[in-house]
């Protein structure tokens, strides 16, 4: 029960009371149906606002889920990223040799047309 629909409850029991010792045993229909229309529009209030916090809870997880999503890819990227330093440092292992190689035939080539010439 919400202190919105508790405070009218009280009201009742309140009025109820005061009507008692006045010697009255009833609530007059008036005091009641305003009491009620009064905690309708509580009750109405008090839904409204679950509705909304339903929805901001479902708009939260939707954006810790987001927020999951961009960390994995983040950590796909870094994994990826790592790799491909890797694979070049690798590439470049096996290539160099042969670079420096292939530099070393182009210089002797490079000497033999300047001797030639």
């Amino acid at each position: 029960m919400d202190t919105f629909e508790y405070q009218a409850l009280l009201d009742i029991r309140n009025a109820t009371r005061q009507f008692a010792k006045t010697g009255q045993n009833t609530v007059p229909v008036e005091l009641y149906r305003e009491q009620q229309k009064e905690l309708a529009g509580a009750q109405a209030y008090i839904a409204a606002l679950q509705g909304q916090l339903a929805d901001t809870k479902a708009q939260l997880k939707t954006a810790e889920d987001r927020a999951r999503l961009h960390k994995m890819r983040e950590e796909v990227e870094t994994g990826n990223l790592a790799n491909c330093k890797k694979l070049v440092a690798e590439l470049r292992a096996y290539f160099r040799p042969k670079v420096a190689r292939l530099e070393e035939e182009n210089a002797a080539l490079k000497q033999q047309l300047a001797g030639k010439a």
